[in-house]
């Protein structure tokens, strides 16, 4: 699994500000959120978010669920992230692939096929922190360069691009390909397969 090829991986954030579970929950439904929203109309977006989060966050203020409804809206109404939520891109992707000896398999949070790129966007709840792309997470970074190996397997001759979305922000990253490079799984496993 790609997120347990090694480094340290900060915990989500509490909708509470308390470390209980509850930024995994968060997490999880801001996961199904994106997933489902861009496929349902603009007009019934906010009332889907809002029957979603009382189904699975009934013990959440009107504050904390209005807040991530809004951050979210924001988010798929923003231009410069249409393409990321057009029809014909991906949620939840599941992926397989072989490196050396060793299998990866993991999910692809968004994943953007065209004839010639393919983009790989894994969400993140919180801020992006300090230093931009230099300051991810190294346990991000591996899992972003292992599905990179993988699809450039999938997708020969394509550029494969990854980013992380900081959910919080929001603030979309694109991981440069030198730092990827650093964390590369295909290299360390003994090559594509």
């Amino acid at each position: 699994s790609p997120s347990r090829l090694g480094g340290e991986a900060p915990p989500p954030p509490s909708p509470l500000g308390r470390d209980d579970g509850a930024g995994l929950r968060r997490g999880r439904i801001v996961h199904r959120l994106l997933e489902l929203l861009p496929g349902i109309d603009i007009a019934g977006r906010r009332a889907a978010a809002g029957r979603l989060i009382a189904r699975h966050a009934p013990d959440w203020d009107m504050q904390t669920a209005h807040g991530l409804t809004d951050s979210l809206l924001v988010l798929l109404d923003d231009p410069a992230h249409a393409p990321l939520f057009a029809p014909g891109s991906a949620a939840e992707v599941s992926i397989v692939g072989r490196l050396g000896d060793t299998v990866i398999a993991g999910q692809v949070d968004r994943l953007v096929v065209t004839p010639d790129a393919v983009l790989i966007v894994d969400y993140k709840t919180g801020t992006m922190p300090a230093g931009g792309a230099a300051g991810t997470p190294e346990a991000y970074l591996r899992q972003l360069a292992a599905y990179r190996a993988v699809l450039r397997g999938v997708y020969p001759g394509r550029a494969v691009t990854c980013a992380l979305l900081w959910v919080d922000g929001p603030e979309f990253v694109t991981i440069p390909e030198a730092i990827l490079d650093r964390f590369d799984p295909s290299t360390e496993f003994g090559g594509r397969g």
